[in-house]
């Protein structure tokens, strides 16, 4: 496990550093914790939580989540502010909470347990990371997984089989032959889902309202705009 720690005060990085800690240590897995000054010195895109502050000198938070999701990294990112106005601003994919700077020891913790089961929890399809898959669609006795990069892959597997390994990590049915990750939802109206790799699919009018609860759930729990 890989956190990262991005803010330009030293006390700070020293407080969200003492919650990591206590926090990980009841995993039995190696942890690195390392803390960055600025936004500009974050290079290493294999982070796998990220707890960023929103306003820096040189480069800032926001910032630095538009450069990670523009690389399709999968790095799980906990926005710690005192400028809660800026919170708007700071929504995205790969976003999973807030917290307060102010109350950072009570409210830290809950987010950062929220972030480690996304990481943990992650399912891998034929060595591919579940987290890089934006939606399956059924064809015949094969399943045409289609990756956030562009690619395509066959697998000879059942949708209900997908569908029951990957309903807890974000998954969802939107019609018969489809799941999508919710994950890389850019939003749903109108009855349709509408990915952020520019694809447009149909919500079956069975489970329209069902999908749509779903992903309300969803967006709340893991702070994004729906």
């Amino acid at each position: 496990m890989f956190i990262g720690i991005c803010d330009d005060d030293n006390i700070m990085r020293e407080r969200i550093e003492r919650v990591c800690k206590d926090v990980t240590k009841k995993y039995n897995e190696e942890t690195i914790i390392k803390k960055y000054k600025d936004g500009q010195e974050i290079t290493d895109q294999n982070i796998d939580i990220l707890i960023l502050d929103i306003e820096m000198p040189m480069v800032g938070g926001i910032a630095v989540k538009e450069k990670l999701e523009n690389a399709k990294s999968n790095t799980v990112i906990i926005f710690a502010t005192s400028h809660e106005e800026m919170m708007a601003q700071a929504f995205g994919v790969n976003v999973i909470g807030f917290v307060t700077k102010k109350y950072i020891e009570d409210q830290l913790p809950v987010v950062l347990e929220r972030a480690l089961k996304i990481v943990r929890g992650t399912v891998l399809i034929e060595g591919i990371d579940s987290r890089n898959i934006e939606y399956i669609k059924s064809e015949h006795i094969y399943c045409n997984l289609y990756l956030t990069d562009g690619q395509e892959f066959l697998l000879r597997e059942s949708m209900k089989a997908l569908e029951d390994r990957l309903e807890t990590v974000g998954f969802i049915k939107i019609f018969r032959g489809c799941l999508v990750n919710m994950e890389q939802v850019e939003e749903m109206k109108n009855g349709k889902v509408y990915m952020h790799g520019g694809t447009v699919l149909q919500i079956s009018s069975r489970l329209k309202a069902s999908v749509e609860k779903k992903y309300t759930s969803f967006c709340i729990e893991n702070a994004r705009f729906c």
